[in-house]
């Protein structure tokens, strides 16, 4: 079984696009039911993409104040898959990425999808793709748990191309 999202565009009650992030490994990490759900505000889910984009893009500072201690994220882009376990194994994740030249210019795709009620937030993103034209854009999807107004699980996965509408 392999860890995916979709990422649906809704208009007049009916998806109107649809675009399909499938990985090819697993997520070690566990499966969030209804107890998991902790109800967040509007805002709190909307600044929490806006910095956990930030964090891709510049440096960890802050990163206790976006993501909980014991945040379990999973990432996945091309081949390579991760599955990360707290709150400093993600800001080595992505200290190696800029470090191993990763584009570090994420940028959210139209606005996040928020949930208040469950605490969940969905955004898409684009970023170049790290080719040497510079002109090749890629896009993805993160979802964002929240607990206690931090990001407890991420999931992070990168598509082959960037979004058309």
């Amino acid at each position: 079984m392999w860890t995916g999202a979709d990422a649906n565009l809704v208009r007049d009650g009916r998806v109107s696009r649809n675009w399909t992030f499938v990985s090819n490994a697993h997520s070690d990490g566990p499966d969030l039911g209804p107890a998991n759900a902790q109800p967040s505000p509007a805002a709190t889910l909307d600044d929490l993409c806006q910095a956990w984009i930030s964090l891709w893009n510049t440096n960890n500072d802050g990163i206790n104040d976006i993501v909980t201690d014991d945040v379990a994220t999973f990432i996945w882009a091309g081949d390579t898959a991760t599955d990360l376990r707290d709150a400093p194994a993600l800001a080595d994740h992505l200290t190696k990425q800029r470090q191993g030249g990763a584009s570090g210019t994420r940028a959210i795709h139209r606005r996040p999808a928020v949930d208040p009620m469950r605490g969940r937030a969905a955004l898409l993103w684009t970023s170049p793709a790290g080719t040497d034209s510079g002109d090749v854009q890629v896009g993805g999807v993160d979802i964002l748990n929240v607990r206690d107004g931090r990001v407890s699980h991420a999931w992070s996965l990168t598509g082959r191309r960037d979004f058309h509408y």
